[in-house]
């Protein structure tokens, strides 16, 4: 075997360009939310009652941060299971990133932070596994600091998706295993109800990032089944002809 081959042989073994794909959801979703900062638009709060009654829970970042690596890696296992309900994720996600980031430009809203939150904290200062996330929260609302362009939230449309991703829905998905099916579901929900617990949005902000998910799911899933339809349609015409 040639080196070529065996380098062709390792890509579709493991399933590459899949993983490509889903960490190339992360680089536009980045493009996207990265230039749009950059346009002078009006701010807006959308804060309402409920938003009071839900607690602020630290620990809940764990949840929050894994948004930057889990859903890529789901996505991608989930490729070697049901290449179908990938695309569906895949084209479904992306453009409810889209349709977030044009949101975000006529309508920016800011969320508003905890008052009193200890903002100064440094390493040398953790003396605890709840200073340690007092740290990880105050560090996340730093880099974050302009607390802009949450509604709807990108990381519930994303935690929507990992669900989905667990969510049994078609017989043909039963090959994913179930286990793999109730960490999905677990995380993903952990995600979505991280944006509120760890006060990064407003609650109005993951309604929006979950329909939106759903919505741009499910119309991505019939766009896919049709072009699956269409391609057996034409391959069996073609084997007629011949």
């Amino acid at each position: 075997m040639t080196t070529r081959e065996k380098i062709q042989s390792f890509v579709t073994r493991t399933h590459l360009l899949y993983l490509l794909l889903a960490i190339s959801l992360y680089l536009l979703k980045g493009v996207l939310y990265f230039s749009i900062k950059e346009i002078p638009v009006e701010i807006h709060h959308i804060h309402m009652r409920i938003d009071e009654l839900i607690p602020f829970i630290k620990y809940f970042y764990v949840f929050y941060v894994s948004y930057y690596v889990l859903p890529e890696i789901l996505l991608w296992i989930l490729s070697f299971y049901d290449k179908k309900k990938f695309w569906s994720l895949f084209w479904g996600v992306a453009a409810a990133n889209i349709v977030c980031c044009v949101c975000f430009v006529l309508y920016q809203v800011q969320m508003i932070r905890p008052e009193g939150y200890p903002m100064d904290l440094a390493l040398r200062d953790v003396k605890s596994v709840s200073d340690f996330f007092d740290f990880c929260v105050s560090m996340q609302y730093k880099a974050d600091a302009g607390a802009l362009n949450c509604f709807p939230s990108l990381h519930a449309t994303m935690g929507c998706l990992v669900v989905l991703l667990g969510l049994k829905t078609t017989r043909d998905e039963a090959r994913f295993p179930l286990w793999l099916r109730c960490v999905s579901v677990f995380i993903g929900l952990g995600i979505i109800a991280s944006t509120v617990f760890v006060k990064q949005h407003y609650f109005i902000d993951l309604v929006a990032g979950v329909i939106l998910m759903v919505i741009m799911y499910y119309c991505a899933r019939k766009a896919v089944i049709a072009a699956g339809k269409r391609k057996k349609n034409e391959l069996l015409e073609k084997n007629a002809d011949i």
